[in-house]
């Protein structure tokens, strides 16, 4: 049975869980990492697509100005998963490992305990 906005019973919880873990990750890259994730969601061309772009931009560069660091982006629904709270996590994890290897710093994602 599906609820009024289509979504079928049940399905949204694992998509639930899965955009709290993004925003976790998301909040630990910023602090960590020293910037300001941007979120675009865009529609393609292609019915039912979107185009997900994720930009990091650095703290550090001034008062009244952010660099562009790192910029992400892909497209849900993918090969990969059919849960946008999954696709937005794989693409936080992403950039925070491009900004990893652009500041050569360890991992937020693998920190020790």
């Amino acid at each position: 049975m599906e609820s009024e906005m289509g979504i079928r019973n049940g399905s949204a919880k694992p998509d639930e869980e899965f955009v709290r873990a993004a925003w976790e990750h998301a909040r630990d890259t910023e602090q960590l990492q020293r910037v300001v994730i941007a979120y675009e969601l865009l529609p393609t061309n292609r019915a039912g697509v979107w185009c997900l772009t994720l930009l990091a931009q650095d703290l550090d560069a001034g008062v009244g100005f952010m660099k562009p660091l790192a910029r992400y982006r892909t497209e849900f629904p993918g090969p990969q998963s059919a849960f946008l709270g999954a696709v937005l996590l794989q693409a936080i994890m992403k950039l925070d490992t491009m900004l990893l290897e652009l500041r050569g710093r360890p991992s937020s994602a693998h920190k020790q305990k």
